[in-house]
């Protein structure tokens, strides 16, 4: 079968390096933590070879590696300093098509020193005859080594500070329209990143549940709640066509024994969320009037003692079906629909368990609601299902924008106004001779050009439909002639996308296979000689925030920038 190494991910002292190729020693630059070198490395059936090069500053008196699945381990030499040395591990049982996540082990011996080091990495290759057929890397994604500008790793799971895994500070800014997201995981914060506090007093405060499969707060019936200020006031102006409020109850035996009028989980004078005596779920809201939207069919009180997810959305754009009450993920009918834009109450306070309102002839009217309360989110527009389920992993744990990614989480955007923008203008590439921009992409819909990475002036990385059939394209210069795929990338599906410039030509890479490319492959200029603001998830053609379009669908993971050619 001769050698074949399609794609592997190399990780040392937490580096992470990325290697592609078909051939015998990929001639791939890697790495290996703080005084190695490794200069080319490659898989084929019977075994693994790496040249390694000693950049330590001083002698290693012995050095060596193993694989555990491989029979055999590399000789274990002398390298001097500035020496470089092929080791081979022999007795390796992988085979065509074989997949393999595992640690490659190697230990060394410095000349002045009695210590023996030990280190390790993890690795993943797919042979598959030369062929690529994968790429990417183990369960952790991306790590950042030393040609790494830029790496979104999107873990952060909520807020709206998007953190720089490269060391380099290049953090940005998540706009979306997460309100506030409550997790209730021993405290009342706010995580939306908006910053409402939470606040309760003494005996009002409600306590919290922690146990292997739920976090939450528990509250009396009687009189506890959360305040958390003027919410809805903060969505200027204070109507809205779109509004999504979604939580997690379990309501206690007691009340549904001896239901209340109104059982009040959340609410500011209006909008406001409850359920009924009847077991109807509630939904209030004001355009002119006040209006009240019951679900139908469904008895809220029958299923006491175990945690649902309620939710609403609120769309004045669909007309006649403007609102929809969903249980559980399944809509339950709801009646009374309106058309104009929700308005938001003056001078009220947000209020979790409670509804704290004061109308005359009826002072403080208040009601509590009895049972446990999780993961609180209200969102600016409109959430569908599809997006509501997969807003909760697998232990219920409300993301918003985030969710679950390629690795880790990822953040979604809603292709309306969603994206993320670098603090100042980002990372800074004026006197770059070479660059790699790439990222996890999670296409839903197929709507016109999406953009996915872009640096106006010095790149852009799009999905193109329509005409271009859903493949992804690039600017080779500062308005420069556009590069165009032809790989069609389908929705629904995680695809690695990447542009690479070499100091001479522009390419295009989808999962790891090099695009056949329409357009000019040579680059305007032959360094970055501009650098404009940074965006993920929509374009600007003019300065950071003007000229606003072409805001991407789906979800983004592992954005990473690189100041060499990773792909060739």
């Amino acid at each position: 079968y001769g050698w074949a190494l399609v794609v592997l991910l190399l990780v040392i002292s937490s580096l992470w390096f990325t290697f592609g190729g078909d051939k015998f020693f990929v001639n791939e630059k890697c790495m290996m933590g703080p005084g190695f070198l490794c200069k080319d490395f490659s898989v084929d059936e019977g075994s693994i070879k790496l040249i390694v090069k000693n950049s330590y500053g001083k002698d290693i008196s012995s050095i060596s590696f193993t694989y555990t699945d491989c029979a055999g381990s590399s000789d274990t030499p002398p390298l001097k300093n500035g020496e470089e040395r092929l080791f081979t591990i022999g007795g390796c049982p992988f085979s065509n098509l074989d997949v393999f996540d595992d640690r490659l082990d190697f230990s060394y011996n410095f000349a002045d020193s009695s210590i023996m080091h030990s280190k390790a990495t993890s690795l993943i290759a797919l042979i598959a005859n030369g062929d690529s057929q994968s790429f990417g890397g183990s369960g952790n994604g991306y790590g950042s080594d030393g040609n790494t500008l830029l790496l979104y790793k999107f873990d952060e799971s909520d807020g709206s500070v998007v953190g720089d895994s490269s060391s380099n500070g290049n953090d940005g800014t998540h706009y979306g329209n997460t309100e506030l997201l409550l997790h209730f995981d021993g405290n009342y914060l706010d995580s939306s990143g908006n910053g409402y506090g939470g606040s309760c007093a003494g005996d009002n405060c409600p306590s919290f549940i922690t146990s292997e499969n739920r976090n939450g707060i528990v509250l009396d019936g009687d009189d506890d709640f959360v305040d958390y200020g003027d919410v809805f006031g903060g969505l200027i102006p204070n109507s809205i066509g779109e509004l999504s409020v979604i939580t997690m109850l379990n309501w206690n035996k007691t009340q549904a024994e001896n239901p209340t009028p109104h059982s009040m989980v959340l609410g500011q004078n209006m909008p406001y969320l409850d359920y009924r005596s009847d077991g109807r779920i509630l939904f209030s809201f004001k355009n002119s009037i006040q209006q009240l939207v019951y679900s139908d069919g469904i008895n809220m009180l029958d299923n006491h003692s175990e945690w649902h997810d309620v939710a609403v959305t609120f769309d004045s754009a669909l007309g006649s079906d403007n609102v929809k009450i969903l249980l559980d993920g399944v809509e339950v009918q709801a009646t009374n629909t309106h058309t104009n834009p929700m308005l938001f109450s003056a001078n009220a306070n947000m209020t979790v368990g409670d509804w704290r309102v004061d109308i005359p002839g009826n002072p403080n009217l208040n009601h509590n609601f009895g049972g446990m309360i999780d993961e609180v989110g209200i969102y600016s527009n409109a959430v569908s299902a599809d997006q509501i389920k997969r807003m909760n992993d697998a232990n219920k744990v409300m993301y918003g924008d985030w969710t679950d990614g390629k690795y880790g989480t990822a953040l979604s955007f809603d292709g309306v106004d969603d994206h993320i923008k670098g603090i100042g203008n980002g990372v800074d590439l004026r006197g770059l001779g070479e660059l790699t921009v790439e990222a996890w992409i999670y296409p839903l819909s197929p709507n016109n050009i999406q953009h996915i990475v872009t640096k106006n002036g010095p790149f852009m990385i799009a999905l193109k439909y329509g005409f271009f059939g859903g493949r992804i394209r690039t600017e080779n210069g500062h308005f420069g002639p556009l590069l165009v795929g032809t790989i069609p990338i389908t929705a629904n599906q995680w695809a690695h996308v990447a542009m690479t410039y070499n100091g001479t030509e522009v390419k295009l890479f989808v999962n790891g296979v090099q695009e056949q490319n329409l357009g000019s492959e040579k680059y305007k200029n032959g360094t970055f000689i501009t650098d404009g603001c940074l965006n993920i998830g929509r374009y600007t053609d003019g300065g950071c925030d003007t000229g606003l379009n072409n805001y991407f669908d789906g979800l983004i993971d592992e954005v990473r920038i690189s100041d060499y050619a990773r792909y060739e």
